[in-house]
């Protein structure tokens, strides 16, 4: 785990990428009760177009807290980029500083 915490729906991308890679199908009840048995899921399906399988591949390779440090970079650099862009069209005389300091305590950035 990564420092003690692992969302919910993550595990559900975790599980998949690690059911594709053995070439079961992430969509069966089968390969949740294989998945079960793995320390990677914690019961959310992977409910996701199959197309976007070969995107979270790559995670079956990478331990859990690599896959969740590089999801966690991702996620501060467009929050980054969005309030830049947010500065620049809809509150230009605000203190770029402080809209990044709102946006951290914004609840879907919190819970997710």
């Amino acid at each position: 785990m990564f420092m003690g915490y692992l969302p919910n729906d993550f595990t559900a991308y975790l599980y998949a990428a690690d059911l594709f890679v053995e070439g079961l199908d992430p969509y069966t009840e089968a390969a949740r009760q294989i998945a079960e048995k793995n320390g990677r899921y914690e019961g959310y399906p992977y409910n996701y177009v199959p197309g976007t399988l070969f995107l979270i591949a790559p995670m079956a390779w990478l331990p859990t807290p690599v896959v969740l440090g590089i999801d966690w970079v991702i996620r501060c650099a467009l929050v980054v980029y969005a309030s830049k862009v947010f500065h620049r069209i809809v509150v230009p005389d605000f203190p770029h500083h402080f809209l990044l300091a709102l946006l951290l305590f914004w609840e879907p950035l919190g819970i997710d």
